[in-house]
């Protein structure tokens, strides 16, 4: 079984291989968020096809009401887990939730790894980051490809990245990229095909395909579980009281309890990266 030291695409990989061992898929609460606001004058309520939906927990920009509301439910989540462990607040930021046929905002695993410790963000770095080349060589023992992988992967971005993208959204505390349930279905099956032939050569790419098809909401799991950690690191980043281990030791503890609300085994700390 691949490790993981749970930055970015590395922990989808690792991920992968316990759902489809352990746990079974189910769909997604569907639905539009429960409430949305009217939208600030110096907001764009438009971007690249996407429609802001501005709602107490972030301004989500989706082109979907169905995939506004997945972002607005795991917000929801997030921020009562914060509430629960650190007796503290989540304030808003901003969630572009990416889609099939979107173009992936970095589509290397370089590109990502920069994302993810990007010093305009992260005050304390992973104490064992992976390089992209290592990530790379586990990806292809497990037999994944990294485009898919690529597609859905949930990644903070800077106020930089966002006015690259052109989205300028002054008053948001943080943003970050996160795929819809559609998204991560689409790369999840993409993967579980890959990681069947990997594991039986004599099964075709059809037959492959046809088989991930068959649990579509399992296969999304792995890209669904780690949406909120981009902006759970983002906030204990921002904790400016906190040293350096208080940092690792709220990600770590963040970490452990997706992977126990998951019903999935927790590995060891220095497995985890943080």
């Amino acid at each position: 079984m691949m490790r993981s030291d749970m930055n970015g695409v590395l922990v989808c990989g690792w991920v992968f291989g316990l759902l489809l061992t352990v746990v079974s898929g189910c769909a997604p609460k569907a639905g539009p968020p429960k409430v949305v606001l009217a939208a600030p004058t110096d907001v764009p309520t438009d971007w690249q096809g996407k429609k802001l939906y501005n709602t107490p927990n972030a301004y989500i920009y989706a082109a979907t009401p169905e995939s506004a509301g997945e972002a607005d439910r795991w917000l929801a989540e997030l921020k009562s887990y914060i509430s629960r462990k650190h007796k503290a607040t989540l304030d808003k930021g901003v969630v572009i939730v990416a889609e099939p046929g979107d173009a992936p905002v970095a589509p290397t695993l370089e590109e990502q790894l920069a994302m993810e410790v990007d010093p305009a963000l992260i005050v304390t770095a992973p104490r064992n980051p992976k390089t992209a080349a290592e990530i790379r060589k586990r990806l292809d023992e497990e037999g994944i490809p990294e485009a898919p992988m690529a597609r859905a992967a949930s990644l903070p971005l800077s106020a930089a990245r966002l006015a690259a993208l052109g989205l300028n959204v002054p008053r948001a505390d943080w943003a970050v990229v996160a795929p819809s349930h559609a998204l991560a279905s689409q790369s999840g099956v993409e993967v579980v095909a890959a990681s069947l032939r990997k594991k039986n050569p004599k099964i075709d790419e059809p037959r492959s395909l046809e088989l991930a098809r068959k649990f579509p909401d399992m296969a999304a799991k792995p890209f669904e579980i780690v949406r909120p950690q981009p902006a759970f690191v983002l906030w204990a980043q921002r904790q400016k009281d906190w040293s350096d281990s208080q940092r690792r030791e709220a990600i770590l503890d963040y970490l452990k309890h997706v992977l126990r609300s998951h019903w999935l085994p927790v590995p060891e700390d220095d497995e985890l990266g943080w």
